[in-house]
């Protein structure tokens, strides 16, 4: 991870619950748009986040109710902590990971900065970025 990603993970993880939903929100509009422009139906942008948002959470094997609060208040969806617990369970499996990486390796910069973006301001909704959330960020970065 560069000192400018760390920085700004710093700068995420320093800010206020507030700040760092507007910047989740800011971000996954611009991931969806891009993800829209490059011709994936809406049914399944939904679900593509799903998937990325248990890949934060799962990186560091523990969902926390604070990063199911952030989730809901970005994307508006009315789920259960219990429901949002399911949906992000086994984000952590090698394969899926795995697969996660070789989409991430198909969007372009725009699409991967918000990306990141979201996922940061999703890692540091619990205050605390792992070292295992960190290195999701760098597989991230160089996939």
């Amino acid at each position: 991870m560069t000192e400018e990603i760390k920085n700004t993970v710093l700068e995420i993880l320093n800010s206020t619950d507030e700040y760092k939903v507007d910047l989740g929100k800011e971000a996954l509009s611009r991931l969806t748009k891009g993800l829209h422009e490059g011709g994936i139906e809406d049914k399944d942008i939904g679900n593509i986040i799903i998937a990325f948002t248990r890949l934060f959470v799962s990186a560091d094997k523990h969902c926390s109710e604070k990063e199911y609060n952030f989730f809901v208040n970005v994307t508006g969806m009315k789920i259960t902590y219990e429901q949002f617990y399911e949906y992000t369970n086994g984000g952590a499996d090698e394969e899926f990971v795995a697969s996660a990486l070789k989409f991430v390796a198909v969007l372009n910069n725009e699409d991967r900065v918000a990306l990141i973006i979201y996922g940061v301001a999703l890692l540091s909704s619990d205050d605390t970025v792992s070292v295992a959330e960190q290195e999701l960020i760098d597989k991230i970065l160089d996939a």
